[in-house]
């Protein structure tokens, strides 16, 4: 095994501290001096960049990520659960997650970011319990393949919602608790708070999926 990851496992599991944070610059990772990080699990992460006055909570984990970008006075908090798969980063996935200025993630949430998750300025993942997937099955080729969530400026996510892969939230909207979030939401200024799955379009019943099991 690696030393690296060993030293950002041990250094990851410290009690926020000053100390940490200059132990975490001097393996590269570009954190503030103002930043508090608590009790954390990192694992596999490339390239981060904690801005002034993020607040990182305890018992997060990070594992096979890119890059972590969270801008000044962002937060999260929580029991947070941050991953991508490796598979996808060998592909040349995003696999990264960032936090715009002043945006909240609270509490334990599980964050699938291989194909990249970005939240706005002033937005807000809030509740407890919602997920977000950038990755799933293609039905027509049989085949993964990844798809960047988006959420723009200002918007808020209540608890326990579904984003699906390739999702697209715009500027200062809501949804309520126990949203299904799948497509594109550019209109301003709504309230969501349906969750009712609903046909979209019709597949061809020669995609590859609903044959893979023939003889």
């Amino acid at each position: 095994m690696r030393i690296r990851p060993k030293l950002f496992f041990a250094i990851g599991i410290m009690p926020r501290c000053s100390l940490k944070n200059l132990f975490l610059r001097l393996l590269g990772w570009k954190i503030d001096k103002s930043a508090k990080i608590g009790v954390n699990i990192f694992w596999n992460v490339e390239v981060v960049n904690i801005a002034h006055g993020v607040r990182i909570g305890s018992l997060n984990v990070f594992r096979d990520l890119r890059h972590v970008c969270f801008e000044s006075d962002s937060s999260l908090g929580n029991l947070n659960w941050i991953s991508a798969s490796p598979v996808f980063g060998n592909l040349g996935s995003d696999s990264s997650i960032k936090l715009g200025k002043r945006s909240v993630v609270t509490n334990r949430h599980y964050l699938d970011v291989s194909g990249g998750f970005s939240i706005g300025a002033g937005s807000a993942l809030t509740g407890v319990r919602s997920t977000v997937i950038t990755h799933g099955v293609n039905p027509s080729s049989s085949a993964q393949e990844t798809r960047m969530v988006t959420i723009g400026r200002n918007s808020l996510i209540g608890s326990n919602a579904v984003i699906a892969p390739g999702a697209t939230v715009g500027d200062f909207q809501v949804f309520g608790m126990g949203s299904l979030i799948s497509g594109v939401y550019n209109s301003s200024f709504q309230l969501h708070l349906s969750k009712k799955a609903i046909p979209t379009r019709s597949l061809l019943p020669s995609s590859r999926f609903f044959n893979v099991f023939d003889d």
